[in-house]
């Protein structure tokens, strides 16, 4: 009995986890939830990134 239980376990343990992985997969590729949140970040950084590094230059030379 306690055998067959783990093997349950096991199974419905994994098919948890791929479900889960294959739903996060989906998010991500369609830009919800974290995803969208990480894209807009990086590409609201990336100018501000050139716009000091421009600054510092000029106070260089």
């Amino acid at each position: 009995m306690t055998i067959t239980m783990m093997i349950f376990l096991l199974i419905s343990g994994s098919v948890l986890v791929l479900a889960g992985l294959v739903a996060g997969a989906i998010l991500m590729r369609y830009g919800i939830g974290l995803g969208n949140k990480l894209t807009i970040s990086s590409k609201d950084d990336i100018p501000i990134d050139e716009e000091i590094i421009s600054i510092d230059q000029e106070n260089t030379e």
